[in-house]
């Protein structure tokens, strides 16, 4: 599992996953107002090759201060998202 980078808008909530078939997952961001937004393209994650997800966990993986996200996946390799403050690469 290779680290890749993301940028996450601040407050993001949760990432919305389906292990049943490929799929890149949905990052929305809570804005404060009962709504969410969906921002997974503005982060970078669009980009990510489709797999069959199962968990999406944020912490600070690599301890600089960013929250990160891994996303266990089901028969697809896991994903490492490093917070970079910029888009995916």
């Amino acid at each position: 599992m290779s680290p890749r980078q993301f940028a996450p808008t601040q407050d993001f909530s949760f990432l919305r996953t389906d292990r049943s078939k490929p799929d890149r997952g949905i990052l929305y961001h809570n804005n404060g107002d009962g709504t969410f937004s969906d921002v997974t393209r503005a982060s970078g994650l669009a980009a990510v090759k489709a797999a069959h997800s199962f968990t999406p966990l944020f912490e600070d993986f690599n301890n600089d201060g960013k929250v990160d996200l891994f996303i266990a996946n089901d028969s697809d390799p896991n994903l490492l998202f490093l917070n970079q403050g910029e888009r995916h690469v």
